[in-house]
C-alpha cells in the first residue's frame, strides 16, 4: 500500500463537503460521509492501478486515475513510485464545467 496524501485543494474541498453536510444534515450523515472518504482512500492505496486513467494535456507525464465514489464524487489522484496524491474531489452535481487539477 502506498501512502496517501491530499493536495492544498483536495483539503479544502473535502472541508467544503464537510461544511455543507454539517449545514445540511445531521452530524451522524456527516460523519458516515467522511467516514467514506477514508474508506475510498483505504480503497485507491490498496488497488491504485485499478482505477480508470485520466488523461491530462496539462499532466501529460503523469499517472493521474479517477475513482468514482458513489454516484456524486470523482477522486481524481496522481500515482507516484512511494505514494499517492489526491489532487481532486470532485462533485458531480454541484460543480460544473471541467475538472482542472490542482497539484
Amino acid at each position: 500500500m502506498r501512502v496517501i496524501e491530499l493536495s492544498q485543494h483536495a483539503q479544502e474541498r473535502l472541508q467544503e463537503i464537510t461544511d455543507y453536510y454539517l449545514l445540511h444534515e445531521s452530524v451522524e450523515r456527516t460523519l458516515r460521509v467522511i467516514n467514506s472518504f477514508d474508506e475510498a482512500f483505504a480503497a485507491i492505496s490498496e488497488r491504485p492501478l485499478f482505477h480508470k486513467k485520466y488523461i491530462s494535456h496539462q499532466f501529460h507525464n503523469l499517472d493521474i486515475r479517477v475513482y468514482l465514489h458513489y454516484k456524486t464524487f470523482h477522486i481524481y489522484f496522481v500515482i507516484y513510485p512511494e505514494s499517492i496524491k489526491i489532487a481532486e474531489i470532485f462533485h458531480l452535481k454541484r460543480e460544473s464545467g471541467k475538472v482542472e487539477l490542482k497539484l
